[in-house]
C-alpha cells in the first residue's frame, strides 16, 4: 500500500469520523435537553444519559461506516466506551485547567478543550479499539481491486 493509499484511508476515515462525532454531539445535547425539559429530570442525570446514549449510539455507526467493522464485539465496545468515558473526565479537567490558569470565557475553555479531547478520541479509537493494522489490510486488499480513486462518505 502506497503513502498516498494510505493518506487518503486515513483522511477518509477522519473525516467520517469528525461525521459522526458531529451527529454525537447534537445526540447528547438533544438528550439532555429533552430529559431535562420535557421529562424535568435533574440536570446532571440528563447530561450523564445524554452522554451514554450518544456514546453508544457512535460506537455502532463508527463501527459500521467508519470503520467498517465486520463484527462488533463486546470488547471493542468497553474499549470505545472507556476511553470516550475517559475523553469526558479529560474534558472537564483540561476545561478547569484553563479557567484556573487563562482569563477565557467559558465557552474559549470548551472550544479548545473540544480539539484537545477530540485528538485524544479519535486517536485512541483509530489505534486501540479498531486496530489501524488490521484497517489497512483491508483497504489494501479492497484497493488493489479499484483502479480510480473516489471519495464516498
Amino acid at each position: 500500500m502506497s503513502k498516498l493509499d494510505r493518506f487518503y484511508h486515513f483522511c477518509h476515515t477522519l473525516l467520517r469520523y469528525i461525521i459522526v462525532g458531529s451527529s454525537g454531539v447534537l445526540i447528547d445535547f438533544s438528550c439532555t435537553w429533552l430529559l431535562k425539559t420535557v421529562f424535568d429530570s435533574p440536570a446532571l442525570i440528563a447530561s450523564g444519559l445524554g452522554f451514554i446514549i450518544a456514546a453508544v449510539t457512535n460506537f455502532f455507526v463508527n463501527s459500521k461506516w467508519t470503520f467498517q467493522e465486520k463484527a462488533i464485539s463486546r470488547g471493542k465496545f468497553y474499549a470505545f466506551f472507556l476511553i470516550s468515558l475517559s475523553g469526558l473526565l479529560l474534558s472537564s479537567g483540561t476545561i478547569l485547567l484553563l479557567l484556573a490558569v487563562l482569563p477565557f470565557d467559558l465557552y474559549i475553555c470548551k472550544l479548545i478543550t473540544l480539539v484537545v479531547v477530540f485528538l485524544w478520541n479519535f486517536s485512541a479509537n483509530y489505534l486501540i479499539t479498531f486496530k489501524r493494522n488490521q484497517r489497512i489490510a483491508e483497504f489494501a486488499t479492497a484497493s488493489s481491486k479499484q483502479q480510480n480513486y473516489r471519495i464516498d462518505i
